[in-house]
This record gives structure tokens, C-alpha cells and sequence, in this order.
């Protein structure tokens, strides 16, 4: 039975591994990780029967680890730890099925219980599951890592097919390198529609539904897994490499893209690859990556992949920055649009235009708002820190009518932002404004990475031209300035709360505690625990 173990603290792991008696409880493998990034790379590469993780890390928390593992098929038996004990964590891990949940410090023998209750559950449902359903997940579990892998990976196509045929052989799977596969993409549009269903039931229904479209002869469904959000992934295998039925395929589509409109009221496009050999399968899924960047045609689309050609042309941006500054400055927000609408519709119908086209348009668009509102020293965040913006500016590029319906939301919110009466206002008023804001961000996100790309893209200015303008009128550089705003807080946290040094080297934005221990020291004259003892006796 394997065991993985989960938190950004060295001395609780080691607390745990030497203070309760794995090997009696029954786990034979037991696999540590650092952070959330870690514990996923290793529930790639092994069977995890039970995870023990920690709620808060410092690079994602462990709810969202079993969020990710119950999306990827992994039926965990999970445990969860926590110094926080706050209500939502706890209902949280309701939702997501965790076995337990308890809260540091941690008690040895009160642990121990609940692993070997854990392993219990495991035993019990190994007893529950037939060869068929066990097999079943395996095949489910490799497609998954298969998905992942060949989206996240860096690695070149030899190394790719190498790990997919190991990862079979190690798992029993009879898979062999020229064996046909057909591999099916579906992406959903206007997903927002189904908010209120529970992910989980969402996923249940359209993998229902897809194993109940597909059954084409001579044909099995090893895996249907969820790729993010609005979009599954289905692999068919072909017996005894026998060509499929690409009629009874597209047919297949058509009824899944017609179960989506009738009964979801939602679009879908079907993306599929047939009679392909297994070790070309990351061939197929870089190919429809393209063909999703590069088609705008109307929704509830069926694509064979590899027949299509990329359109070879790239779009100009007929809207240009400069002009739509001008409309603004003009009071003309109407023919922003108008002119958008012409310029945008008669590229797609010449069929020049592509997302990467749509999203240039809409980089270009952002880019004139934002220099409008500097002008009239307006923060841009007060119009693009809202849920409603950020929903219509992730699905501007779905197509046309998005884009400009993204731009009528911008120009509305930019015209309620302005005065009643047309004034000017300095121009130093609107750079002094975009420092505060970065200031406040700086002040909130403490934890967070803090590079000047991530500080530029809060007042949308060119991150050289940022640390130009904030070194102008603070007189520290950005990096300077955060360094000092992390050492102030954690001068605070030493002195007025009993918090670990190394928990108060996460909050302000170090996973490193020697790290952090050395610029504390650099910046102070003394190390973190000195200064808190000193601080403690005055």
C-alpha cells in the first residue's frame, strides 16, 4: 500500500516518519513532497492508494491537490492537516470526499489511528472492486497521466513515446507502440450556463453521455478524462488495428454536439484523429491545440485533425491602438465598436482570422483604454478588478461576438469612470496613481511572486516603463521596495505574534527559511529569532 505524505515543513516530515510505525499499519512505499507541484509529478508516476497533506503551502493548497487527483481519476483515500481551523476548509474537504481531517500540532498516536483507519479503506475497497473495474481505472489512470504529460511536458517526442510504452508495461496494460488509436477532443462554449451544477456531477453526465454516443464496433473506450474546465478528451482503441467507422465517428460527434444544444443549451466543436499508431498520440494533441488557436468559424464544428490545413495567414489589426485612443479622447465610443465589428466580421468571412489575430485585437484595444485613463489619471484597476471583466476578457477570443461584447463592457465602464464634466487632470496625477496602486498590490500579495511583469500587469504599462516610473517617484527600484515592505512585515509578525519563523518566511513571499533567514540578517543585523527575542524583552 503507498503512502504519500505532503507539507512544506521538513521537520513534519520527519516528525511523522519517525513517530508513527508506517510499516505496521501496512504501507509498503511511502512517498514525501514539498509542495503541491511535487505531489502531483509523483501521483503521475505512482499508484497512491492514501495522501496526507497539508491545507496551506506555499505553491498550491492541498484542497486543491485532491481537487486536481478526483479530476484526474484518482480515487485517494485522503487525509488532511491544518493549523488553521477554519469552517470553509472543513466543508471544503466534505465536498471533495476526504476520508479525515485534523488539526496541528500534530498527536502521534491520534494519527496513527486514523492512518491505519485509512489503510483500512483501502483494504475495504480493494475487496469491493472487481478485476474489471480495477483494470477499468488503470486504463483511466494512464490515459490521464498520458493528457498531462504530453500538455505540461518540455520533452522531446523520443522521450514522450519511451515514458507512455514504460508506463504501460508497469501497469499491466497491453498496449504496443503501433497499436490504432482514435483520439477525440471536445470543447464546450458558454460552460458558464452550468455554474450551478457540482463539478463532479457535470463530469459524470458527459462522460454518460460520450459512452453512450461512441459505442462503434470493433471499437473500445479506454479513458474519457476531463482536460480543464469545458473541455474532455475521449480515446477509442481499435481492435486487432482495425480501421474505425470514420462515418459512424463524425456521426458519433454530431449527436454528442446535438445532445450539448438541445438539452444543455450550450455549443461544442467535436476535434478527432483516426486509425493513428499509440506512440503519435502527442502528434494529435499538439495538432488540435493549433487548429483551436488558429479556427474562428462558427461554433458546433467537427474537425478531423489532421486532413486540416492551418490558414497560413496572419491577421492585421485593422483597429489600430493609436485610432481608438483618439475615438476616445473624441467621446466616440460608438464607432469604436462599429469600426471593430466591420474590421473583425470582414476578416473572419475572408477567413484570415485567427485567435491569435482576435487576441491581438484585443492586447491592442486594453492598451488604448489604458493610456486614455492615464491621461485623465483615472486607476485602471477600478475598472479591470472585477469578475464580470475578467469572465468576458478569458472568453473575448471564443469568437467575434465575444470580442465585441468585451469592448462594449470596457467602453461603458470607461465613460461611467469619467467626470460628469470634462476636466484634465495632470498627467503626473495618473503616473502617481498607477505607483499607489502598485504599492497597495505590493502590500496585499506579500506572499506571492513579485516580479515587475506580474506589477505591470495590475496597471497594464510596459514592466520596463513601470520600473522607470516607480524608481522616479519613490526613489527605491520595485525589487528594493518589495524586499523592504517583506523584511517590515516579518519585523511585525516576530514581534507581535507567536507565529513559526518559518510560516512568517511563506507569508512574505520566501520558501526558503535559510533564505530568509540571510536577508533578514542583511537588512536588520540579526536573525529572524534574535530579533524576536530582542523585540519581546523591550
Amino acid at each position: 500500500m503507498n503512502l504519500l505524505i505532503v507539507d512544506d515543513e521538513p521537520d513534519v516530515l520527519d516528525g511523522i516518519l519517525n513517530g508513527v510505525d508506517l510499516d505496521k499499519l501496512g504501507y509498503t512505499r511511502i512517498f514525501t513532497a514539498r509542495s503541491g507541484e511535487e505531489a502531483m509529478q509523483i501521483m503521475l508516476r505512482h499508484a497512491i492508494d492514501v495522501l496526507m497533506t497539508d491545507i496551506e503551502m506555499s505553491d498550491m493548497n492541498g484542497l486543491s491537490l485532491l481537487e486536481w487527483a478526483r479530476q484526474n481519476q484518482k480515487d485517494v483515500v485522503t487525509i488532511f492537516c491544518t493549523a488553521y481551523s477554519e469552517f470553509n476548509y472543513a466543508k471544503k474537504a466534505v465536498e471533495l470526499h476526504a476520508f479525515d481531517y485534523y488539526l496541528k500540532p500534530i498527536r502521534y498516536e491520534e494519527l496513527t489511528g486514523k492512518l491505519a483507519a485509512a489503510a483500512e479503506q483501502v483494504r475495504s475497497k480493494s475487496t469491493d472492486e472487481s478485476a474489471a473495474d480495477i483494470e477499468q481505472q488503470k486504463r483511466y489512470y494512464y490515459w490521464a497521466q498520458v493528457m498531462y504529460k504530453i500538455n505540461a511536458s518540455q520533452e522531446s517526442i523520443a522521450d514522450i513515446e519511451y515514458w507512455m510504452l514504460n508506463q504501460a508495461q508497469r501497469r499491466g496494460l497491453p498496449y504496443n507502440r503501433n497499436d490504432f488509436v482514435t483520439i477525440l477532443f471536445f470543447d464546450l462554449y458558454q460552460e458558464d450556463k452550468l455554474r450551478n451544477w457540482a463539478p463532479s456531477l457535470i463530469d459524470t453526465a458527459f462522460e454518460n453521455v460520450l459512452t453512450e454516443l461512441f459505442t462503434i464496433p470493433e471499437t473500445t473506450i479506454e479513458a474519457i478524462t476531463s482536460a480543464h474546465p469545458g473541455a474532455y478528451q475521449m480515446v477509442l482503441m481499435q481492435k486487432n488495428r482495425i480501421p474505425i467507422d470514420r462515418g459512424k465517428v463524425k456521426a458519433s460527434c454530431q449527436a454528442f454536439i446535438d445532445f450539448c444544444n438541445q438539452h444543455m443549451n450550450i455549443s461544442a466543436d467535436c476535434y478527432f484523429c483516426t486509425d493513428s499508431v499509440l506512440y503519435r498520440v502527442h502528434e494529435m494533441i499538439y495538432k488540435a491545440n493549433d487548429i483551436f488557436r488558429d479556427d474562428l468559424a462558427n461554433r458546433n464544428k467537427i474537425y478531423d485533425i489532421f486532413p486540416y490545413c492551418k490558414k497560413g495567414l496572419n491577421y492585421a489589426n485593422l483597429a489600430h491602438s493609436k485610432e481608438t485612443e483618439k475615438l476616445l479622447r473624441q467621446g466616440k465610443s460608438d464607432e469604436i465598436i462599429d469600426s471593430m465589428k466591420r474590421n473583425l466580421y470582414r476578416a473572419a468571412e475572408s477567413g484570415i482570422l485567427t485567435r491569435a489575430g482576435l487576441q491581438a485585437v484585443q492586447f491592442d484595444f486594453i492598451q488604448a483604454v489604458h493610456s486614455f485613463l492615464q491621461s485623465k489619471g483615472i486607476a485602471a484597476h477600478t475598472i479591470f478588478f472585477n469578475d464580470e471583466y475578467h469572465s468576458l476578457y478569458e472568453s473575448a477570443t471564443d469568437a467575434v461576438d465575444a470580442t465585441v461584447k468585451f469592448v462594449a463592457f470596457v467602453l461603458q465602464k470607461v465613460q461611467e469612470s469619467l467626470p460628469s464634466e470634462p476636466e484634465e487632470i495632470a498627467e503626473c496625477e495618473g503616473k502617481c496613481s498607477a505607483v499607489k496602486t502598485v504599492e497597495k498590490y505590493i502590500s496585499e500579495h506579500l506572499s506571492d511572486d513579485l516580479n515587475r511583469v506580474v506589477l505591470a500587469r495590475t496597471v497594464f504599462l510596459n514592466p520596463d516603463y513601470l520600473a522607470k516610473l516607480f524608481k522616479e517617484k519613490t526613489g527605491q527600484s520595485l525589487a528594493a521596495y518589495v524586499k523592504n515592505q517583506r523584511i517590515e512585515r516579518s519585523k511585525e509578525l516576530l514581534s507581535e505574534t507567536d507565529i513559526p519563523i518559518s510560516s512568517i518566511a511563506q507569508q512574505v513571499g520566501y520558501d526558503n527559511l535559510s533564505y530568509f533567514s540571510s536577508v533578514f540578517h542583511d537588512k536588520v543585523g540579526m536573525q529572524p529569532g534574535e530579533y524576536r527575542r530582542q523585540t519581546r524583552k523591550n
